[in-house]
């Protein structure tokens, strides 16, 4: 294997112990694959062993010195997962392997204690379940291995024991002593004390935390080419989406499912760009679960960059449907309180947005303006709304002078404030108030100035005319003199 396969390789997996010989097995008078397991004289001596040490670490290298002796022609692995995180460490006698892997199915330990199930690997040079794993095995001369999950006493898996041969042995035997005996005896000695094995008991204390969560917690990786999979995600999937966390590890099309078509067309293309860009994941969004029901989310993660160039992110997805539905009831509430307090106005009134768009209007506005109903609709411009407001009415506009009269009103349009009038028939007169909204908006008022106008030219005519006969008065006449 190049150097370059098998630095990747180790970085995948991690590195797997070398076959050793341990001390006392040389004197050992039999083979171990002739020994039978005394269950009373192991359970016995891994129960000492739980009871006598403090530290966590110290406890497993003791268990495994044990097991070691027992099965002597084969290298003992316990894999255990990571305090505070879904990752898998190997432990063997040759030391701490280093972080292997994310709890998923990617070698025989970490299949074992994701699906709670044996698994058995006869030949690695023939098995197709887990290349990565079986190309550095290989290199490291291991031929063949067994894994079983460990139990805890909820019956929550809480590990891994493995074992690795460099020679072709009867696995099925050995697979059978490690699930009947070594495998139990073993999440015996990791339960035993758990005040002093604190980092087995916290996968149950990171899923209890993350149940206390309204939404689900997960971890999931981007890899440099595009690919995205779920190392980890909390029971509250089942709830929440509609789907089985162990089926959303296994196959995150599940899920993608379940996003609205809008949001399904751009997510791909914004998590990847999230990810080269390592920018914070703040994103509403809504799915609509297999029962067809609509929900809304808020997903916020945190990314971090692995050494081959994937991204991990952490999160949590929020389900914000209460709070999506409180906001629509509210909105409407407003509307609905906006249109009634604009409906009560004696006024004709139109309410434009900053781009100059209707948003609403009253039914006053089109009794002054019936010609205009299917114009002033919300979405219509204030241009096209004024240009045929000049061309309605009894004196509707026309040619040139409509040309000058709709430039002088967007002029206006322009300034704060603006104030105009204009007789729309023979008793009827509009004056209308432009005032600009602090958010840019225009707030339109036209009011009925009719009595006004005819109140004033009763005060002309009083003024200008003789109060007993009605006749034209000298103030008239100078008036006309004038104007001649």
């Amino acid at each position: 294997m190049q150097g370059a396969s098998m630095r990747r390789a180790k970085q995948a997996v991690g590195d797997l112990p070398r076959p050793t010989t341990t001390p006392g097995v040389a004197n050992a008078t039999r083979r171990s694959d002739d020994r039978r397991v005394e269950a009373g004289t192991l359970q016995q001596a891994i129960l000492e062993i739980a009871y006598g040490t403090d530290n966590a670490d110290a406890l497993v290298r003791r268990s495994i010195e044990l097991l070691q002796e027992v099965f002597a022609d084969a290298a003992v692995v316990v894999s255990l997962p990571q305090e505070g995180s879904p990752l898998l460490v190997h432990h063997s006698l040759e030391g701490r392997a280093g972080l292997v892997e994310r709890c998923n199915e990617v070698s025989p330990a970490a299949a074992a204690f994701t699906s709670g199930k044996g698994i058995c690997v006869p030949d690695m040079r023939r098995d197709a379940r887990f290349p990565r794993h079986n190309t550095m095995a290989l290199a490291q001369d291991w031929l063949g291995c067994c894994a079983e999950p460990m139990l805890g006493a909820s019956g929550s898996t809480i590990g891994a024991l493995s074992l690795y041969f460099s020679q072709a042995k009867p696995i099925a035997r050995y697979r059978r002593r490690l699930r009947e005996h070594a495998a139990p005896l073993l999440a015996a000695c990791l339960s035993a004390r758990p005040s002093r094995a604190p980092a087995v008991a916290q996968p149950d204390r990171f899923a209890s935390l993350a149940a206390t969560i309204p939404g689900v917690v997960y971890q999931r990786i981007v890899s440099p080419q595009g690919d995205i999979r779920y190392t980890y995600i909390s029971e509250g999937a089942r709830e929440f989406f509609g789907v089985a966390p162990e089926e959303i590890i296994k196959n995150p099309d599940v899920l993608f499912r379940t996003f609205s078509e809008e949001y399904k067309a751009s997510f791909k293309q914004r998590l990847i760009a999230a990810s080269n860009a390592l920018t914070t994941w703040d994103v509403e969004a809504s799915i609509v679960t297999p029962e067809g029901r609509l929900k809304y989310t808020h997903a916020i993660a945190r990314p971090e960059r692995l050494s081959d160039g994937s991204v991990l992110w952490t999160g949590v997805t929020l389900d914000a449907t209460r709070i999506k539905e409180a906001e629509a009831a509210a909105a409407e509430a407003e509307a609905r309180t906006r249109a009634a307090i604009v409906e009560s106005l004696s006024q004709g009134f139109l309410l434009y947005d900053a781009a100059d768009q209707l948003v609403i209007h009253n039914s006053h506005f089109l009794d002054l303006y019936p010609s205009l109903r299917d114009v002033a609709q919300p979405g219509a411009l204030y241009a096209d709304v004024v240009r045929t407001e000049l061309a309605s009415g009894d004196f509707p506009l026309r040619g040139e002078e409509l040309a000058l009269a709709f430039q002088d009103r967007l002029a206006q349009h322009e300034l704060r404030h603006g104030t105009h009038e204009r007789q729309i028939s023979a008793e009827r007169w509009i004056q209308i108030n432009e005032h600009r909204t602090s958010d840019g908006g225009t707030v339109v008022l036209y009011t009925d100035i009719s009595e006004l106008k005819r109140r004033e030219q009763h005060i002309r005519h009083m003024a200008e005319h003789d109060a007993l006969t009605g006749l034209p008065n000298r103030v008239l006449f100078r008036q006309r003199v004038e104007d001649a």
